[in-house]
């Protein structure tokens, strides 16, 4: 960590940090702590370390952070209450945290009574995307938007290069495959409305503007915004296919495995490609002389079929509550 950051401003960026990445945007409290880690320690300019996290969230100064999130020891109920208030957590936001450590703990009597812990789940579950929920709104309706074409999230990231072209024209003629410069124009327009360009009053130029990171992988609140995004991705896919005959060998990388493994290896492959393309994030952004923009695209399905005999509970859990996700999608549209 920076020697300059005192202690409120540690905190500043912790509760920051903690609102942007709440414990219920995770199954699991280690990867939500190695989220929080490694989003400060990218803010910090890549000075924070283990031994500076656990000071800063109320524990010792030591790496037994640092083993929590390497497995190698629990994070106790007590701590976890400790920095539940330290990050200032709203209440559901807190409970949902311990609820995680109950369910991690193998000792914890809570763990070995399904009923119960499927019944705590879905009742904070509930109460977290309810206070939530205006935000979300609000957010739904900018994805939706922002995912309806594949060249807004480009043209965006084009305002980060040095020779970004404001000209509808010039920049359709950029961007590969080409758009109309009525597209473009019409991009330029619905990103600066959503604050991720801005236009200056007296020039007209346009410019980057928020930095804030808008994911496909968010958690999708309505059918609409679930037709979108999967739009979206078959866009994503499609310029994918077209790249390898129409992109230089030097300028891409594509390739394709097919493996036979367990489902427990499965769920493990896809927490590393989610984990990959958080690295891909800040990677990016560390980079401070972008010379163009690129697309990387993944995607990891079955080809034959699979029994549901070895579903998990988490696999049981995901599907219906996917379920019930699409009843009321239906239900909604209908009223």
């Amino acid at each position: 960590m920076k020697r300059d950051l005192n202690r409120p401003a540690g905190d500043q960026l912790l509760r920051a940090t903690a609102e942007k990445f709440p414990p219920s945007m995770f199954q699991d409290y280690r990867e939500w702590l190695r989220q929080l880690h490694s989003t400060m320690k990218l803010a910090l300019s890549g000075k924070f370390s283990w031994l500076e996290f656990s000071r800063l969230v109320g524990l010792s100064r030591t790496n037994v952070l640092h083993q929590i999130v390497q497995g190698e020891r629990p994070l106790s109920p007590r701590s976890a209450q400790k920095i539940a208030k330290l990050m200032e957590l709203p209440d559901a936001e807190r409970n949902f945290l311990m609820l995680l450590v109950e369910w991690q703990d193998p000792h914890a009597r809570q763990v070995r009574n399904g009923k119960y812990r499927d019944e705590r789940k879905n009742e904070l579950l509930k109460k977290v995307l309810s206070e939530r929920k205006a935000s979300n709104s609000e957010n739904s309706r900018a994805r939706i938007e922002y995912f309806s074409a594949w060249y807004h999230p480009v043209i965006r990231e084009m305002a980060r290069l040095p020779d970004f072209p404001s000209d509808p024209r010039a920049l359709a003629e950029r961007l590969v495959p080409r758009i109309r410069p009525e597209q473009a124009r019409a991009s330029l327009e619905l990103l600066v409305k959503l604050g991720f360009l801005k236009r200056d009053p007296q020039t007209g130029a346009i410019a980057g503007g928020e930095d804030e990171t808008i994911s496909t992988g968010d958690e999708i609140d309505s059918m609409t915004e679930s037709l979108a995004l999967v739009r979206y991705h078959a866009s994503a896919i499609t310029l994918g296919s077209s790249a390898m005959t129409q992109v230089d060998e030097t300028q891409r990388d594509i390739g394709a495995i097919t493996v036979a493994v367990s489902r427990d290896t499965m769920r493990e492959m896809k927490r590393e490609v989610q984990r990959l393309r958080k690295r891909l994030l800040e990677l990016a952004a560390r980079d401070n002389s972008p010379e163009g923009v690129w697309q990387f695209n993944a995607q990891l399905f079955p080809v034959t079929e699979n029994s549901d005999a070895g579903d998990s509970d988490e696999d049981r859990d995901t599907r219906c509550g996917e379920q019930e996700k699409k009843a009321r999608n239906r239900k909604d549209s209908a009223s």
